[in-house]
C-alpha cells in the first residue's frame, strides 16, 4: 500500500498524529539523543542545589572556568541552580540553571544548599 492511499484511508489528522508519535518514540529511544542530554553530568545534578552568595547580589555565569571566560549572563542571588560538577582545580563549579543554561561560577560565589 503506498503512502497516499494510507493517508486517504486514515485521514490527514490521524496520519499526522501517527507520524508525530513515531518521531517522539524515535527521539526518546535513540541512544545518541539520550547520551547527548546526559553527557558531562555527574551524580550531583538534581541533588545538589546552589545559589549565589556575593556582596554585589549576583555573579557571572561563564562559558569556561576562567575569569577570562566569555560571560553568558549574571545570575542573581535569588536564582537557584544545580551543581553539575567541579573543575579540575576545584575552583570553579559547573552549574545548570533553571533556564537549562550550563556554565561556570567561581567556587566562593556559591552556597551549596542541603
Amino acid at each position: 500500500m503506498n503512502l497516499d492511499k494510507l493517508v486517504d484511508k486514515l485521514g490527514k489528522k490521524t496520519s499526522i498524529f501517527i507520524i508525530f508519535a513515531i518521531l517522539i518514540v524515535y527521539f526518546l529511544t535513540n541512544s545518541n539523543f539520550l547520551e547527548k542530554n546526559n553527557k558531562d553530568q555527574s551524580h550531583y545534578e538534581g541533588q545538589v542545589k546552589g545559589r549565589i552568595v556575593d556582596p554585589d547580589g549576583w555573579s557571572y555565569l561563564r562559558k569556561t572556568p576562567s575569569l577570562n571566560g566569555e560571560i553568558i549572563r549574571r545570575i542573581p542571588e535569588s536564582e537557584f541552580f544545580y551543581v553539575i560538577k567541579t573543575s579540575k582545580n576545584d575552583k570553579w563549579y559547573k552549574i545548570k540553571t533553571s533556564l537549562n543554561e550550563t556554565g561556570y561560577i567561581y567556587y566562593n560565589r556559591i552556597r551549596i544548599l542541603k
